[in-house]
């Protein structure tokens, strides 16, 4: 870990983050029950960043490396940043702004390597699916003309194949998004003001079109896919949040939830038919965390979790039971809380507070 010009402070001596430890980011391994909690301790005149990999229901916390960073990095991170594992020991970290940078970790991020200049800059954001990485690469002439390739790495190598990706020429940066399940790859963005969704097989041609006019517009959506048909959706439209669902691979798609984008909403889908959603601050009740068990279509409050001011709670279920969160204390009360549960939401312990 580094801070300023000097090494950051390690964790306490109980193995726990140390002092005025701020969690910003929770980010879920698949295939296991653990989580990364990536945050911000007091350094000297500054803040720098503490990596720390959770298990066992938060009784096992391992300190790991952070990528090496020149940028002055506040509490929640920069946004932007990003953190993506496919295993306990394959994870890329991608920074966000002026000079940012990429790093690849094979050793379940005890040290990082970055990705060589030309990738770095290029690689804009990763998924971990079907044991491999899959990736956006893009190019940009100005802000509003980018386009953009599919990229493919096997898990050890950071070595990866590119091919373009049809009609993703001409956009506003960033405006293309990537989802994967399995070996299903969906790609989604916007050319000349029409919604479209392409699929790939194994991040290969050819792709297949999948129209979406039910999504309105797809900049910004956030695709959930489950397996090869349902694909979870979670779009903005205009001052409000719509949340979709298709059940044939992206080719139609139900709405099942609209609530206004200023909420401080949240939303983790579980399988293809169960997911959790947080209602935020309204309408309607306040501070929710609630479950579907048939795709939406009802919801059941399973219990509370608290939101500070422009935050929003993150939680991360490995099954119906057992998850984390990172929430606001109780209303009126400063600080965050890092949480767990085995009961599906209804109960939660505190692995550590800030």
């Amino acid at each position: 870990m580094r801070c300023g010009s000097g090494p950051c402070p390690p964790g306490g001596a109980s193995g726990e983050p140390s002092a005025g430890f701020v969690p910003g980011e929770l980010v879920s391994i698949p295939a296991t029950s653990d989580v990364l909690v990536l945050g911000t301790a007091p350094c000297a005149a500054r803040s720098c960043v503490q990596l720390w990999r959770v298990s066992a229901g938060g009784h096992g916390l391992t300190p790991l490396a952070v990528p090496p960073s020149d940028r002055a990095i506040g509490p929640g991170l920069v946004e932007g940043d990003h953190l993506v594992f496919a295993n306990v020991e394959d994870g890329y970290a991608l920074a966000s702004g002026e000079g940012a940078r990429s790093w690849y970790t094979t050793d379940g991020g005890l040290a990082w390597h970055p990705l060589p200049t030309s990738l770095s800059t290029a690689l804009v954001s990763v998924v971990a699916s079907g044991g491999a990485f899959y990736g956006l690469l893009g190019s940009c002439t100005t802000l509003e003309d980018c386009r953009y390739h599919l990229g493919r790495s096997a898990l050890t190598s950071p070595h990866w194949s590119s091919v373009p990706i049809p009609g993703a020429v001409g956009l506003v940066q960033g405006n293309i998004d990537l989802a994967a399940r399995g070996s299903e790859v969906w790609l989604s963005f916007e050319p000349h003001f029409k919604p479209v969704l392409v699929k790939s097989r194994d991040g290969r041609p050819p792709f297949s079109e999948r129209t979406a006019p039910q999504l309105i517009s797809v900049v910004g959506c956030s695709l959930e896919p489950e397996d090869a048909d349902v694909v979870w959706a979670e779009c903005p439209t205009g001052m409000m949040m719509s949340w979709f669902r298709s059940t044939d691979g992206g080719a139609r798609f139900t709405h099942w939830w609209e609530t206004s984008g200023t909420g401080g909403n949240a939303f983790d889908p579980l399988s293809a038919t169960v997911a959790y959603r947080y209602t935020g601050i309204g309408p309607g009740p306040a501070y929710l965390l609630q479950r579907t068990t048939d795709g939406g279509a009802s919801f059941t409050t399973v219990g509370r979790l608290f939101q500070g001011e422009g935050t929003t709670p993150q939680f991360a279920f490995s099954d119906e039971d057992h998850g984390y969160a990172l929430s606001a204390n109780e209303l009126g009360k400063p600080g965050f809380q890092f949480l767990y549960t085995s009961d599906g939401g209804r109960q939660w312990r505190p692995v550590f507070n800030s």
